[in-house]
C-alpha cells in the first residue's frame, strides 16, 4: 500500500490528487500536503538537500546552492527567533525595571514615613513620661496630708473614724487635726490581711507628727481590748508608683542592703551600720545600677 511521505496516509490513485517526487526517493504525496515549499524542480525536500541533486551543480562534488541556501535560511530563521526572544526579552527587562524604580519610590516614602512615626512615638513617650512625672508630683502632693495605718483588724459594722480617734488619744496625738480615715483597697478572697486605712490630716505638720512616732508600738489588743498583740503600723500613704518601686527594691536589693525604707515619700537605702552613705531609690534604673555595682565589687 502506497502512503503519503507527509502525512503517512496511505494513498489512492483512483480517489486522491497526487504528485510524485522526481528525485531518488520516488514517493508519493497528497497534492493537498504538499506546498511550493515541499517541492523544488519537482522534487521533495529530501531529495533537493542531497549532494549533487541540483541541476546547476557543476559536478557531484562540488557545492550545492539549494543546500547552502537552506542552510543560510534555517541559520536566519535561527537568529530570526532569538532576536525575537531578545526583544521580548528587552520588553521583560524594561517592566521590571520600572516596578523596581516604583518599589524603590515606595520604600522611599515609606522609610520617609517610618522616620516621621519614630520621631513622633519618641515625642509621645516623652510627653507620656512628662505627664508621669506631673500625675506622680499631684498624686505626691496630695499625699503630704496623710498617713496609712496597716495591721489594724477590722469590725463588723466597725467605725473607723471612731477607732482612729481612739488611736490618736492612745498615742497622744492631737484629735481635732484628724479631718477623715477609711479603709482603701479591694478585699481578697482567702487573704486573712485586712485592708489598710488612711487617715487625712489637715495639715502636713500634723501628718509629720504622726510620723515621728511610727516606732511606737501599738497593738490591736490595746484599742479593742483583746489579747491580740498583732502591732499596728504607721506609714507614709504612698503613690501607686512609689509602693510599687519600694516593693522592687525590696526584692532586688534586700540580701544586699540592710536598710531599705521610707521618708517623706522618697524610698532610701543603706548597706550596713558601718557604711553610713544613704543613697536614693528614684526608679528601676537606679536599682539596676546598684545590682551591677555590687556584682562588680564581687568580682573584682
Amino acid at each position: 500500500m502506497v502512503k503519503c511521505k507527509k502525512c503517512n496516509k496511505a494513498v489512492s490513485t483512483a480517489k486522491d490528487e497526487t504528485c510524485k517526487c522526481k528525485g531518488s526517493c520516488e514517493a508519493v504525496f497528497h497534492k493537498k500536503c504538499v506546498t511550493k515549499a515541499t517541492f523544488k524542480n519537482e522534487k521533495c525536500e529530501d531529495c533537493v538537500s542531497l549532494p549533487g541533486s541540483h541541476p546547476s551543480s557543476p559536478s557531484v562534488d562540488g557545492p550545492d546552492i539549494a543546500v547552502i541556501l537552506a542552510d543560510m535560511n534555517r541559520k536566519m530563521e535561527v537568529v530570526y527567533k532569538m532576536e525575537k526572544k531578545l526583544s521580548e526579552l528587552a520588553d521583560l527587562v524594561d517592566f521590571v525595571s520600572e516596578k523596581y524604580d516604583n518599589l524603590m519610590e515606595y520604600q522611599k516614602s515609606t522609610e520617609t514615613k517610618i522616620k516621621s512615626l519614630e520621631n513622633m512615638n519618641a515625642y509621645l513617650v516623652k510627653c507620656n513620661k512628662a505627664l508621669e512625672e506631673r500625675v506622680n508630683e499631684l498624686e505626691e502632693k496630695d499625699k503630704e496630708k496623710k498617713v496609712e495605718l496597716a495591721g489594724l483588724e477590722k469590725k463588723e459594722n466597725e467605725d473607723v473614724a471612731k477607732i482612729i480617734v481612739q488611736i490618736a488619744n492612745k498615742l497622744q496625738m492631737d484629735v481635732s487635726q484628724i479631718e477623715h480615715a477609711e479603709r482603701v483597697g479591694r478585699e481578697k478572697p482567702n487573704v486573712d490581711k485586712p485592708l489598710p486605712v488612711v487617715v487625712t490630716l489637715r495639715t502636713k505638720e500634723a501628718r509629720d507628727k504622726w510620723i515621728e512616732i511610727r516606732k511606737k508600738r501599738l497593738t490591736n489588743g490595746e484599742i479593742y481590748g483583746t489579747n491580740n498583740d498583732t502591732r499596728i503600723y504607721i506609714n507614709e500613704n504612698l503613690t501607686r508608683y512609689k509602693r510599687n518601686l519600694l516593693w522592687v527594691t525590696k526584692n532586688q536589693l534586700k540580701k544586699t542592703y540592710k536598710y531599705i525604707w521610707v521618708q517623706d515619700g522618697e524610698i532610701l537605702i543603706r548597706k550596713s551600720d558601718e557604711q553610713k552613705k544613704i543613697m536614693s531609690i528614684r526608679s528601676e534604673r537606679d536599682i539596676e545600677k546598684y545590682i551591677e555595682s555590687n556584682v562588680n565589687t564581687a568580682t573584682g
